[in-house]
């Protein structure tokens, strides 16, 4: 019933259309049982991706209520009291970072992580995860506002860690080594970032 399953929905319907594209150009077969299967599964997902807002609005009577919720975390980082789309990721910037060097550094994040999605290693974890890694991509562009629960977040994007596992496979075992150790060097460092206050932030850890 979480909101973020519209995601999985979104993968399962960009997958229908891939299939049925490349039955069409006779690539592979896209049987119809399999076809009205995968049709129904995206649906459903769509369905409860909304579920939790729509018991929201049931219990509490107001239709924005599971939103409002949800917006009234960013209270003190933005003035917007209404969700739009794509807003979190330049708020985000300006705020922790500053203007203009927050917006370019995180353009160029941004740019990082697509140009990402198109090198060989991720490309070969498979059309389906590499589907939902960019349908979860795309969900947290239009909705997410970038802070300190943005690792847990992207916990969700795990075939990229398969991905890089097999780029990883090219180098010497030192080097992997190395990447383990700078790895748990780096889970240090997010959680003391998480975990410390730093003003002017005023949001527990």
């Amino acid at each position: 019933t979480r909101p973020g399953v519209v995601a999985l929905a979104l993968a399962l319907g960009l997958l229908w259309l891939v299939r049925f594209w490349r039955q069409y150009r006779r690539i592979e077969d896209f049987d119809l049982k399999v076809r009205v299967r995968l049709g129904i599964l995206a649906i459903f997902s769509f369905i409860c991706g909304w579920l939790w807002s729509i018991v929201a609005w049931i219990v509490t009577g107001r239709p924005d209520a599971y939103l409002a919720s949800e917006l009234s975390w960013r209270t003190g980082y933005m003035d917007s009291s209404r969700l739009i789309p794509f807003e979190g990721w330049s708020a985000a910037p300006a705020y922790f970072w500053g203007k203009p060097w927050g917006s370019y550094l995180m353009l160029a994040l941004i740019a990082a992580a697509v140009a990402l999605l198109f090198s060989r290693s991720v490309r070969s974890i498979g059309l389906e995860l590499w589907l939902w890694v960019v349908s979860y991509y795309a969900y947290l562009l239009a909705v997410f506002f970038p802070q300190s629960s943005t690792f847990r977040i992207l916990l969700m994007v795990f075939p990229l860690f398969g991905a890089f596992a097999f780029f990883m496979r090219r180098f010497a075992p030192w080097v992997r080594w190395v990447t383990v150790l700078v790895s748990i060097v780096l889970q240090w460092w997010w959680l003391w970032e998480c975990w410390r206050y730093v003003s002017p932030d005023f949001s527990p850890p």
